[in-house]
């Protein structure tokens, strides 16, 4: 359907799922899994799920055949079949989930490999919401002894628990205990990723991998949920989904754009486009040991120029080679001179910018560029700089990247880790000894795999590089995109860099032919429903972002500011269901402009006449339709 192509980008169609019941408990069922399982409105579990991952902890996507649900008033039966086969990896199982009526739940898994391949991981991963975080637990151990502990509140940067066969942990006065078999589980905190829960997952991690897994290998697990003191109650689902106003105001964070990976050409139609949102910066990585560097360099400088904004510069240091390339970067600065608002030192050898690294640059750099804020950390996961902190003598802020797919892939999945990207700025806070926090960039894919183990394939040419995602011309995008700023600037953040100028993993596709339309489906000239989000944020230098809050922040969420006197405020309903929203906390009467399906081809094609048609007025109740984005005055 061409509706599909406007909501995800023609290839990420929601799955349908399943209602069931197990006695006093409710979750639902979808290709495979079961997710948000919950007593009453207390969700216990996020989600139990079986996953196959390759050496280079690529997750293997299943095909499903001869599912089999037996649905009943207060208990369940599923049965299926799956296989997993890609590139070397061929392997196949049988699924079994039965909910019974006093709230017990099981999973389990008989599965065979049709030949030989390494390996990672193949299990089952119990997700913990955040909800739990700072909660009491008892961990039961192989060995049968148990631990008291606690699920983390700020997030761990290594195992919380180790050696596990069971967890038991109450909430709001339920209990709830799980039990494994079939392999060593243990706990990590997927915070560390923006996935928004604790994961409870089979093989240690502490051996050794890849693992070769040898032809007619069986493999069988099963994980086991209770529950007690849990009452069937009614899940009474609210008439209007509410944004409410609060009274706290940041102000907004420094707000970039990344260098463009697919055009090299930004032509004046693209500038003027650009240039009319009020970015405060233009990042450039520069990896000073790659072949032609100064091309790079002269490309960086030509397009700050051109767009009006000072640098951003992410510059990757060889260990090896430092004098040379400092002596090479410095060369470029005295013959160019250009405006340079801030760097960030990292590393090509290690994840997180090393000590001799630092010791080295950051004097010189001092010297070369004494204005210019000078910051280190990760330009990997926000986990790699938990787990190696860097000393911060001498630096102006710490850097760590984000994005939201490591794990999982699917719509739901990606709305869940909005919530966890304000975690990783409250836990970076916690060891920055006062420095400021910057997070760049953000994108929607990963840029690169830092912990592959091996080669990575290459990409077809007929197939979309996989740090593309076609939801990044996408409705859903431009919600995801403005939850993701809703959680960095309701708090205090001192500068972001989002996504690209131009192509696929930009904000708009420019003046330039499309590359691979008929899979990344864009028409030359086109901006993107995201580019709104920021065009009408930075309208206005001096903004201060109002603190909001959703009823339920996986179906809806809100940005509100104010800049001059002036409240605006955007909405996004991230569900593929038309949504009623009710503001609550400001004016009764308000003008609105939606980007939905039936407008997009206005919206994405001519921004004048958009920009030129009337605002409609409407009071406290508004209905969104599926992932659409309002924008309210």
């Amino acid at each position: 359907m061409k509706e599909d192509i406007y909501y995800g980008g023609s290839e990420h169609r929601p799955p349908c799922f399943t209602f069931l019941k197990a006695g006093p408990l409710i979750c639902r069922y979808e290709v495979g899994y079961l997710r948000y399982i919950k007593a009453g409105n207390t969700e216990l579990l996020r989600m139990i799920y079986p996953a196959v991952r390759d050496h280079n902890w690529a997750t293997i996507t299943p095909q499903i055949s001869n599912e089999q649900i037996v649905q009943e008033e207060d208990h369940f039966d599923i049965h299926y079949d799956c296989v997993y086969q890609e590139g070397e990896i061929d392997f196949r199982a049988h699924y079994h989930l039965q909910g019974d009526r006093e709230g017990n739940i099981q999973f389990e898994m008989q599965g065979e490999a049709m030949r030989t391949f390494l390996k990672n991981r193949i299990g089952f991963n119990v997700l913990h919401p955040p909800q739990v975080a700072g909660l009491s637990c008892r961990v039961q151990h192989m060995k049968g002894e148990d631990e008291k502990g606690v699920f983390p509140r700020y997030i761990s940067p290594h195992q919380p628990f180790m050696n596990m066969k069971g967890i038991v942990w109450k909430m709001e006065g339920i209990q709830t205990s799980l039990k494994f078999e079939g392999d060593i589980f243990e706990m990590e905190d997927q915070r560390n990723w923006t996935d928004a829960s604790f994961k409870t997952y089979s093989t240690p991690l502490g051996l050794p991998f890849p693992v070769r897994v040898q032809k007619g290998d069986k493999i069988h697990q099963s994980v086991r949920l209770s529950v007690e003191n849990a009452k069937t109650q009614k899940h009474v689902a609210a008439k209007h989904l509410v944004i409410s106003l609060g009274k706290e105001r940041y102000p907004l964070p420094d707000i970039g754009i990344g260098q463009s990976s697919d055009i090299a050409i930004i032509t004046e139609e693209d500038l003027k486009l650009l240039k009319a949102i009020r970015f405060s910066h233009y990042r450039v990585d520069l990896k000073l040991s790659e072949e032609k560097p100064a091309q790079a360099w002269k490309r960086a400088v030509q397009e700050a120029h051109q767009l009006n904004l000072p640098l951003e510069l992410a510059l990757h240091f060889n260990d090896d080679h430092l004098e040379d390339e400092l002596e090479r970067f410095g060369s470029w600065i005295e013959k160019d001179r250009p405006a340079i608002k801030q760097l960030m030192i990292f590393s090509t050898v290690q994840k997180s910018t090393s000590t001799k690294v630092l010791q080295k640059v950051l004097p010189a750099l001092r010297k070369l560029l004494p204005k210019a804020l000078i910051g280190a950390g990760t330009d990997c996961f926000f986990t790699e700089l938990n787990r190696e902190r860097l000393p911060t003598n001498g630096l102006d802020f710490l850097s760590y990247s984000l994005n939201p797919q490591v794990h999982q892939f699917d719509n739901q999945s990606l709305v869940e880790t909005l919530q966890a990207q304000a975690f990783t700025l409250d836990s970076a806070k916690q060891f920055s000894e006062g420095l400021p926090v910057h997070i760049s960039p953000v994108t929607l894919k990963m840029r690169f795999n830092p912990n592959a183990t091996g080669p990575e394939a290459e990409t077809h040419p007929d197939q979309l590089p996989s740090q593309v995602d076609t939801r990044q011309m996408s409705l859903f995008g431009a919600g995801w995109t403005l939850g993701s700023l809703k959680y960095l600037t309701n708090s205090d953040l001192n500068a972001i860099t989002y996504f690209e100028t131009l192509g696929r993993r930009g904000l708009m596709q420019g003046a330039n032919e499309p590359i691979l339309p008929q899979k990344f489906r864009v028409k030359k000239g086109i901006v993107y429903p995201m580019y709104w989000v920021f065009y009408w944020l930075l309208q206005d230098k001096k903004v201060e972002v109002i603190r909001t809050r959703s009823s339920d922040p996986l179906q809806v969420e809100g940005l509100a500011w104010t800049a001059k006197g002036r409240q605006m405020m955007m909405l996004a309903n991230m569900q593929p269901e038309t949504e009623e929203i009710e503001v609550s906390g400001w004016k009764n009467q308000f003008e609105i402009k939606v980007l939905d399906q039936g407008n997009f081809h206005q919206f994405t094609e001519d921004v004048e006449a958009f920009l030129a048609l009337p605002w409609n007025k409407t009071k406290k109740s508004i209905s969104l339709s599926p992932y659409a984005i309002a924008i309210l005055k």
